[in-house]
């Protein structure tokens, strides 16, 4: 079969390369919170992403912007959810996975995903009256994101790694 073919080995080493990286990209790591259960069925896909800092001209209290797209899936044909939030991230810095900090979210979305159903939605990070975090800029980060239905039921997903951007101001004056 493969064992001496090395066109066949060569091909099963690049799909099993394949399947390794499409399992990292696909940004479910699928952590419930233990005592909650219930969200087993919520796959999570982030269609888009960026987090950036808006450091001019003037430098905010909280300078730091996130917006997430996110798919959710509910693999249950039976059930439907209501009552879900996602309320905030952790951010780490991707080198070396140390937190920087939490960022909260506001949606317009509703919460509530029917049985077999599929829903997209954005969120948005909350501007702070005071600094969360330092701005990273130039560093790759990730998100931690939590999906609640409630204190005892969560489920955590990773976002892929986003360059940390703090654009300048084209139009500032120096």
């Amino acid at each position: 079969m493969c064992r001496r073919d090395s066109r066949c080995r060569a091909a099963l080493g690049a799909v099993a390369v394949l399947c390794a990286a499409m399992g990292m990209l696909s940004c479910e790591d699928d952590s419930t919170n233990p005592g909650g259960g219930g969200l087993s069925d919520l796959t999570v896909q982030v269609l888009e992403g960026y987090i950036s800092a808006n450091l001019q001209p003037v430098v905010p209290p909280d300078p730091i912007l996130c917006t997430l797209t996110l798919r959710i899936v509910n693999a249950n044909g039976a059930a439907s959810y209501s009552g879900l939030s996602v309320p905030s991230g952790e951010v780490f810095l991707s080198k070396n996975s140390i937190e920087l900090g939490t960022i909260r979210f506001q949606t317009e979305w509703d919460g509530a995903i029917g049985a077999g159903a599929i829903d997209t939605l954005v969120v948005t990070k909350i501007q702070e009256g005071a600094e969360i975090f330092e701005p990273p800029c130039g560093e790759h980060v990730y998100l931690r994101v939590r999906i609640t239905k409630t204190t005892v039921q969560s489920k955590t997903f990773s976002t892929p790694s986003y360059g940390f951007s703090c654009p300048v101001n084209a139009g500032s004056e120096d």
